[in-house]
């Protein structure tokens, strides 16, 4: 690596999310044949004053701004979260604060790890995931307001994709959704699925080439 210094060891990170050169992670640490390798890494120092997320894994993360959201995951128990965190990232020096969750009435969402955190135009969604203590999968897709924390499912048009956790996704062409493999109750995947938010329909794109192996 180049720069002044890296990162320990660790597992179980979301898809890095990189804004400005900078390369955003947060994770768990693991002692069992650690990887790292990017080229340069800068950090972020937390004030230890006030609330931090507790230790996790299996956590999804966006960045909106200037400030990385961070949402849900599991400890080791494994028990899953079902919070919401945003951390500034101007400047070298940050603070943490939970951004409370507000569900229509009657509504609730389940606590998941694996999912994913995508934002499109200056909102926020989630898609899948899964609850690890009884192994249910989702595929669910949750529009949250990052400024209020009020969050709806979004009724979608047509069919979704198979339940799955630990795929990865990313925003492209301004408002859609690009989502790839994850584990499904069938196994690994390597489907390619696309989420139009404007118009809340699912479609899957036909893909040319070899595929990753899933």
């Amino acid at each position: 690596h180049t720069g002044p210094c890296r990162p320990d060891p660790r597992n179980e990170l979301p898809p890095g999310t990189c804004q400005a050169c900078r390369i955003c992670l947060y994770g768990i640490r693991s002692p069992a044949q650690p990887f790292v390798g990017v080229t340069m890494w800068d950090t972020v120092s937390v004030g230890s004053a006030g609330e931090r997320p507790s230790a996790r894994g299996g956590h999804a993360v966006a960045v909106l701004g200037s400030e990385l959201f961070m949402f849900g995951g599991a400890d080791r128990s494994p028990q899953a979260f079902d919070d919401l965190w945003r951390l500034p990232l101007r400047g070298k020096k940050s603070q943490w604060s939970q951004q409370q969750l507000s569900a229509p009435a009657g509504v609730s969402m389940p606590a998941r790890t694996g999912a994913t955190l995508t934002e499109v135009q200056g909102e926020l969604f989630i898609f899948g995931g899964q609850e690890p203590q009884t192994g249910v999968s989702f595929n669910d897709v949750v529009r949250v307001n990052p400024d209020t924390g009020e969050w709806h499912r979004v009724r979608v048009e047509g069919g979704s994709p198979p339940p799955r956790h630990s795929h990865t996704a990313c925003s492209f062409q301004g408002s859609r959704i690009l989502v790839f493999g994850g584990a499904c109750d069938t196994g690994p995947s390597n489907e390619v699925w696309i989420f139009d938010t404007h118009r809340s329909e699912w479609s899957r794109p036909t893909v040319k080439g070899q595929a990753p192996s899933g």
